[in-house]
């Protein structure tokens, strides 16, 4: 695991509950990358367009990001929680 796998990016844009990630180490390229932008979140919005989010943008002034309340009733987050796959212990005895 390390820069080129992606693993950190998601597991950050995971546990700030982005409603959508993209990893730029799963595409062999992106604007913000090809334009020298670094160091951030890639965040897509439903029209395609791509931003940066960086850390500072989150964090109060004690540098500690606070938690985001999320209505579960939306219909964003019912959509996401209505298509989660979770793995199950079959899952596991297929893996082997």
């Amino acid at each position: 695991m390390g820069r080129s796998a992606g693993h950190l990016a998601f597991g950050i844009a995971s546990a700030c509950h982005f409603p959508m990630m993209i990893i730029p180490e799963m595409f062999n390229k992106t604007k913000l990358y090809d334009n020298g932008v670094s160091g951030c979140i890639v965040s897509a919005n439903s029209r395609g367009d791509i931003t940066p989010l960086y850390l500072k943008d989150f964090q109060d002034e004690n540098g500690k990001v606070q938690p985001r309340l999320v209505d579960i009733e939306s219909d964003m987050a019912q959509l996401f929680i209505n298509n989660l796959i979770y793995i199950r212990e079959k899952d596991y005895e297929s893996a082997k």
